[in-house]
């Protein structure tokens, strides 16, 4: 299955919440960076200003997120939720 570059990057860090707080932003702006059609303001990208500060973070966290993921997406197994690596990593949601 393709994953377009914004659901790809909120896989990689365990869901949108994950990804939402490692940002700084709101839930729903992820969500709507993946899910919203393009008539409702999504596109299937991170905003530049957000990328850099996305890989950033990946990399600090051992993550498998590329530039070239944030352009194209990726393809993932059907049925595998996130990676192990962003389970593993610290999060600052309550449990």
């Amino acid at each position: 299955m393709h994953l377009n570059p914004a659901e790809f990057a909120s896989h990689v860090f365990g869901g949108y919440n994950r990804l939402a707080v490692a940002l700084g932003v709101q839930r729903w702006m992820v969500h709507k960076w993946a899910k919203r059609p393009r008539s409702q303001g999504g596109t299937g990208f991170v905003p530049c200003r957000y990328q850099a500060q996305l890989l950033l973070i990946a990399r600090e966290r051992g993550l498998d997120l590329k530039a070239e993921d944030l352009v194209y997406g990726r393809d993932v197994a059907d049925g595998v939720v996130c990676t192990a690596a962003a389970l593993a990593a610290p999060s600052p949601l309550p449990v």
